[in-house]
């Protein structure tokens, strides 16, 4: 884009003009050009007009100037197919724009339909990117689970983390952070052939304060939204990081629900879906039931 705008800018500054003041400045090359100061003199002979300077002066004064005529022909062919060519993507980008409105209103009409406020939602998205943008180191562990669903959360297929904590003993000391992206890969027919999951260790998570002093206004609307009733907020809750905690010591699910073959590039493809405690895992049931008495919740929430 960048070439495109200087080559406009170039354009607009060379050629949207029909002043011939613009050519002022141009140095006209010392064979075409004319001496200055010199009389006209009359020539004695036919054969001293035929052979005269001024002849080839003027010839090579008009080739320059026909070259001259045939770029600017060019250029303005070229500004004609690129003014095209924007006019076309903007109308294509007017179209996305309009398409990007239009879901948005339908997500944010779903969202607020489960009693989260969209000012809720925009906090908790800023969580789970700051969380995906952590340095994260080389993958430690790949380990397959005999499933074909990705649908649940990876705590239903290592209750207690007992699977993972076992391969990665020997790098948690209580102060170490790991992440897990998770996916169900498929073979190229489309046949699901294994659930993965990746494991990294996580580089500056954070600093000692507390999830709920890093992060205020996500903690305090999701408690005021689950006290209002709504479910998703209590979810939302029990997918969170303890409030009290700290950083040190937690274990982020990333789950991706495309149907991808093994080995393809995932890094961005992968969402936020719920947090644990290593030093104290817990499984989502009960860890939904201890915030329900904690926060004073309805029980059937």
């Amino acid at each position: 884009m960048t070439g495109i705008s200087n080559s406009l800018v170039y354009w607009r500054n060379g050629f949207d003009s029909d002043s011939e003041s613009d050519l002022s400045d141009e140095r006209v090359p010392a064979s075409i050009k004319p001496e200055e100061g010199s009389q006209p003199t009359a020539d004695k002979t036919f054969l001293s007009l035929q052979l005269s300077p001024d002849l080839k002066q003027a010839d090579a004064a008009s080739n320059a100037y026909q070259e001259c005529n045939s770029q600017i022909e060019k250029l303005l062919d070229k500004r004609k197919t690129i003014n095209c060519e924007l006019n076309s993507h903007r109308k294509r980008q007017k179209v996305f724009e309009e398409e990007i409105k239009t879901i948005e209103r339908q997500q944010k009409a779903k969202i607020e339909a489960t009693g989260i406020s969209w000012e809720l939602w925009s906090e908790y998205r800023k969580f789970a990117a700051d969380i995906a943008k952590v340095q994260k180191g080389t993958c430690r562990h790949r380990e397959r689970f005999d499933v074909c669903d990705a649908n649940d959360s990876y705590y239903h297929y290592d209750p207690q983390l007992q699977r993972f904590l076992k391969l990665q003993e020997s790098y948690l000391f209580g102060d170490k952070s790991w992440l897990c992206e998770r996916v169900l890969a498929y073979t190229k027919e489309g046949n699901p052939m294994g659930y993965y999951a990746d494991y990294y260790h996580l580089y500056n998570l954070g600093n000692d304060s507390k999830w709920s002093e890093n992060y205020p206004n996500l903690y305090l609307l999701a408690k005021k939204a689950g006290g209002e009733g709504s479910s998703a907020a209590l979810d939302m809750l029990v997918a969170l990081p303890d409030e009290n905690k700290d950083p040190d010591g937690s274990f982020f699910e990333f789950g991706d629900q495309d149907q991808v073959s093994l080995g393809t590039s995932l890094s961005e493809r992968f969402s936020f879906v719920a947090s644990y405690n290593l030093r104290n895992p817990e499984s989502p049931v009960e860890k939904r039931k201890r915030l329900i008495a904690a926060l004073g919740l309805r029980a059937d929430q």
